[in-house]
């Protein structure tokens, strides 16, 4: 696949996400919050090659700003976004906790979106 269609599946799936959400469909939709990152992490290695500087799992966006700042936010975010995984498997989040986990973790796919969208052709 290339990253393009990698990033198509990632944006379906953070719509479905939503849509799961808006409809209380919490476990599926925590999942499909972290397909969408897992996908969108897969689009930019495709589309940016692997990077000495780190991974998407590591807090690192290509043609972002990596700041040892930002890169440590980014990690709070993919920790929120392990946590709506295991919400799947054990549904263990409460209600409060669900919505900032999912805060977070929206916020990290947003800005990694960001670099896909501005380059797609």
């Amino acid at each position: 696949m290339n990253w393009q269609e990698l990033y198509a599946i990632a944006r379906l799936l953070r719509q479905r996400a939503d849509w799961l959400f808006d409809r209380n469909e919490e476990q599926l939709a925590s999942e499909s919050i972290w397909g969408a990152l897992h996908y969108t992490g897969r689009a930019l290695a495709e589309r940016f090659g692997r990077s000495a500087g780190g991974s998407f799992n590591d807090g690192y966006i290509p043609g972002r700003s990596n700041s040892p700042g930002e890169v440590s936010q980014r990690k709070r975010r993919w920790r929120a976004a392990r946590r709506l995984h295991r919400h799947f498997y054990n549904s263990n989040l409460d209600a409060r906790r669900l919505a900032s986990d999912r805060a977070l973790a929206t916020e990290l796919l947003d800005e990694a979106s960001g670099v896909l969208q501005s380059n797609l052709t």
